[in-house]
């Protein structure tokens, strides 16, 4: 594959205040995955001007520099923690979750960690996701005039906390993730 086959977006990842910045690849023909290094690792820079440094001239001039978009896993983490039974969630929180589960899952699927994304298939984890994207109320899913915050239940919170404390542990152990 080109690397034209891709749009390529910068997309910094905070962890424990440290901050870094990788490239997110799309495409209609294959699932999002993040750019890899040469030695298949993580491609990513502390800046900007640092990952610029790392990438091929077409890549550099083909990433959409202007539409960069920041995850905080430490913030993803401490939402689930948050997570009460038969208490309603806002928007804002499941716009959080929603950008850092599906952070975590294109991170699997860079690796193909096929065993660690089943985790967050089962029939609990995509219920959740679901009241999670509804949750966010876009406007082009929720009808004008209403909106959807979603209330969990013990086994949805548990599973959830579990599974994404598991795979975050999982990533950093294994070194798939630079933190």
């Amino acid at each position: 594959m080109t690397s034209s086959f891709f749009e390529k977006y910068p997309v910094s990842c905070v962890y424990n205040n440290r901050k870094i910045i990788l490239i997110w690849q799309t495409s209609d023909q294959v699932s999002d995955t993040f750019r890899l290094s040469e030695m298949n690792r993580l491609l990513f820079a502390n800046s900007e001007e640092e990952l610029i440094q790392l990438l091929e001239p077409a890549e550099i001039k083909e990433t959409q520099w202007k539409e960069s978009t920041e995850i905080n896993i430490s913030k993803f983490l401490a939402q689930l923690s948050r997570l009460k039974t038969k208490h309603s969630s806002s928007k804002i929180t499941c716009k959080q979750l929603v950008d850092g589960w599906n952070f975590i899952e294109d991170i699997l699927r860079t690796f193909h960690l096929d065993k660690e994304s089943k985790k967050l298939k089962s029939p609990i984890l995509n219920k959740v996701y679901k009241k999670l994207f509804y949750g966010c109320n876009l406007p082009s899913v929720t009808p004008e005039g209403e909106s959807y915050s979603p209330i969990w239940t013990n086994e949805e919170i548990f599973l959830v906390r579990k599974e994404f404390r598991d795979i975050w542990s999982f990533l950093k152990k294994e070194k798939y993730v630079p933190f």
